[in-house]
């Protein structure tokens, strides 16, 4: 069985090590609850700190120096300005939109905490932000539960018919 403690594991470890994805535990989370395997009433909450204890963790890591320095380096730039700039005016409406952006949501966290952005404010509108985008990947993964087997074929028809044509070509 898919633990809740599982779950909450992922989405904490997701916050703080980038590579596990926590939009892919959310939509796992939400095809579990289609299939019955997990309770709703149990999941969301668990999902939703799972992810604000992430962050909240990111947030304290990148206000004490070089944890972020090695995620940001990977940005342009040109665009780390920007991102900036866009803290430094208006920091409310950068942690909540940031993290709404598949990709980009460990920004909010890392820049409010190495701007040192009050610890209130960003709780505040993080977690204003995470009740829209928890409940919304979970229930894209519990809409979608019963149309898995049918991606699944088409993308292993896919496969088969990509492996055809190139052999064909080459």
């Amino acid at each position: 069985h898919f633990s809740y403690l599982g779950v909450f594991t992922l989405l904490v470890l997701g916050g703080v090590l980038s590579p596990i994805s926590e939009e892919v535990v959310l939509l796992a989370v939400g095809y579990l609850i289609g299939v019955g395997v997990m309770n709703k009433f149990i999941a969301l909450p668990i999902s939703i700190m799972g992810v604000f204890i992430g962050d909240i963790i990111l947030f304290h890591l990148s206000g004490h120096g070089g944890y972020a320095k090695k995620f940001i380096a990977k940005i342009s730039q040109e665009r780390l300005l920007k991102y900036e700039d866009f803290m430094k005016t208006h920091s409310h409406k950068a942690i909540f939109f940031l993290r709404l952006i598949v990709g980009l949501r460990f920004l909010g966290p890392m820049l409010a905490g190495v701007m040192k952005v009050k610890s209130r404010i960003f709780r505040l509108y993080d977690f204003l932000a995470i009740l829209i985008y928890v409940p919304v990947l979970i229930y894209i993964g519990y809409y979608f539960n019963d149309q898995l087997d049918v991606l699944t074929a088409r993308l292993a028809a896919l496969k088969h018919g990509l492996f055809v044509t190139l052999t064909i070509v080459v």
